[in-house]
């Protein structure tokens, strides 16, 4: 299944997914976070994997020019410091994932603390933290709890 709270951002998904012959195998839904999932037949799920808006008010200031201005704001922006969307996924995610699934998130460059805090008081298990090629904590994976 492929979710985005964006028309805009799904239309874009299936013709990429057109492009590489793959469309038929992914089930698309608009909607906010796991609301589009909810009544999915394939529940539970064994991995979710999200790349949510993270970037803070005060960030969108220190944008490249090239992301800030032309990106939409729906698809980088999040309250709470960047975390809000975030910490909502992660209090969500266990009422879908089976009892092993595997949470996987893409977050901001200074989330990463924050991030494994959270996922700890939320009881999620086996929590990892993953770097990208320039050595900055980029990605965290968790087993639900």
């Amino acid at each position: 299944m492929a979710t985005d709270i964006s028309a805009a951002a799904l239309d874009v998904a299936r013709r990429n997914a057109d492009r590489y012959g793959v469309s038929e195998r992914i089930e698309w839904a608009q909607g906010d976070l796991l609301n589009p999932i909810m009544t999915s037949a394939y529940l539970p799920l064994d991995i979710i994997v999200a790349n949510l808006p993270y970037i803070s008010d005060d960030e969108m200031m220190e944008l490249m020019p090239e992301v800030g201005q032309y990106e939409p704001q729906i698809a980088l922006r999040a309250a709470d410091t960047g975390l809000a969307l975030i910490k909502s996924l992660i209090l969500q995610a266990p009422s879908i994932l089976s009892a092993s699934g595997l949470l996987a998130l893409e977050i901001g460059y200074n989330h990463a603390k924050q991030v494994r805090t959270f996922l700890g008081q939320s009881q999620w298990r086996d929590i990892r933290v993953i770097e990208d090629y320039s050595g900055v904590p980029r990605h965290i994976l968790a087993i639900a709890p």
